[in-house]
């Protein structure tokens, strides 16, 4: 090969490089921006799961409050229609199960929120995973491309070198 096909050669191998470098760098951006997407979709599904959470909550809570009522009226209602008084163990009877279907419903309430508050930092835990993510990328590509402009400076001195070889210019003895 002569000498200036090897210099072409070496100039061509250099914007291949170069290229392929800036290729690979605009490949992570995309891919990084769609990671970025997918965060915000973790905050979207993380608002939704909590107003599911919270419509589910009130409606347990309601048939809770529903039952409650309900067990007050029938206790009371049978009390009554046997003769006694709203006074001593019926009332005692009354206050322990209306006590008890409190301590229900408060923890109805603290598991809802227990499994609200999981739902949001597993979704916070995704959204830092994906933003993590596009930042590897940008990072790889400015590396990608970094390394094509080094790939192409070296191969342009080596072509040099081969051409001052060829050309009688560097002696390599």
């Amino acid at each position: 090969m002569s000498a200036g096909a090897m210099f072409a050669v070496a100039g061509m191998q250099a914007v291949t490089s170069i290229i392929s470098g800036n290729a690979q760098n605009t490949e992570a951006k995309l891919n990084a921006r769609i990671y970025e997407q997918q965060a915000g979709f973790t905050d979207i599904l993380s608002k939704l799961e909590g107003e599911r959470s919270d419509i589910a909550r009130d409606i347990e809570l309601s048939q809770m409050r529903r039952e409650k009522s309900k067990m007050v009226s029938t206790l009371a209602s049978r009390t009554a229609g046997s003769g006694l008084d709203m006074s001593g163990s019926p009332m005692t009877v009354m206050l322990d199960n209306i006590t008890q279907a409190g301590i229900d419903e408060a923890i109805t309430k603290y598991n809802y929120a227990t499994e609200k508050a999981a739902n949001q930092y597993g979704r916070e835990q995704e959204k830092v995973s994906y933003l993590s993510r596009a930042s590897q990328l940008r990072y790889k590509g400015k590396i990608a491309k970094m390394t094509g402009y080094s790939n192409a400076f070296t191969t342009l001195m080596k072509g040099g070198y081969d051409y001052g070889t060829a050309k009688g210019w560097i002696k390599t003895e």
